[in-house]
């Protein structure tokens, strides 16, 4: 998770037992899942990952994702999240790594 929230939230199913009720609330409108699972690693219990390809993502010019690249919105909640891990000169460099990842977002 240091190095970017590889975990995509829809794919994600929770035993409810073990988790806060309140996982997802914070003052972020981007990162509230990489929130929660920095929040979620301090607990006990583990991340299962599952290697198979069991879902896709559609990208398209309405969604929330890309609104909040294109109002600049994701890159700093990335920057905030980042410093959770790292000084800021280490944070700002990821960041700026991280944010090639936004071009994924096009329709191609």
């Amino acid at each position: 998770m240091r190095f970017g929230n590889a975990i995509s939230c829809p794919a994600v199913t929770f035993v409810r037992e073990n988790v806060p009720k309140q996982k997802f609330q914070c003052h972020l409108k981007c990162d509230v899942d990489w929130f929660a699972w920095e929040k979620l690693s301090h607990l006990k219990g583990s991340f299962i990952y599952i290697k198979d390809k069991l879902m896709g993502h559609r990208i398209h010019d309405e969604s929330t994702t890309t609104e909040i690249i294109k109002e600049n919105i994701r890159t700093k909640e990335d920057f905030e999240i980042f410093q959770k891990f790292w000084p800021k000169w280490i944070a700002k460099k990821l960041n700026n790594i991280y944010k090639n990842s936004e071009k994924n977002n096009e329709e191609k």
